[in-house]
């Protein structure tokens, strides 16, 4: 199984937008934000693609074919040289993909009562009471 790290570090810049009408002179701030919010997290984690290509080691088989499932688990096994550090990175790893999943789908159903109330969804009339 794959897990999609990358699709979770730009994933900030739509918090921005909810404040959007909560914020002065929104036309500039929310657009300076959401690019600062962009080269801020790519650059992070550029650096973290960086780290983690120098702790892939010399034997990509042996990482690929881990008796753990996923790779990911193998290089924090391999840099630590402890299941107990790994199974906490992991651990954390994992925590943080859970949640920033529950900001997608908060953010999601968000725009889509959104829609529904702006009349742009099928089925809006049920959409929107909800």
């Amino acid at each position: 199984m794959y897990v999609p790290v990358e699709k979770y570090y730009l994933k900030t810049s739509t918090n921005i937008e909810k404040m959007s009408e909560e914020v002065q002179n929104a036309s500039v701030t929310v657009p300076r934000a959401t690019i600062m919010s962009i080269m801020v997290n790519g650059a992070l984690g550029f650096g973290m693609l960086i780290g983690i290509l120098f702790s892939l080691g010399d034997d990509l088989k042996s990482l690929l074919k881990s008796p753990y499932g996923y790779p990911f688990i193998q290089i924090f096994m391999n840099s630590t040289r402890s299941r107990s550090a790994s199974t906490v990175l992991t651990a954390v790893l994992l925590a943080l993909i859970f949640f920033s999943t529950i900001g997608v789908v908060a953010t999601a159903s968000r725009m889509t009562w959104s829609f529904a109330r702006d009349r742009g969804l099928p089925g809006w009339r049920t959409l929107s009471k909800v």
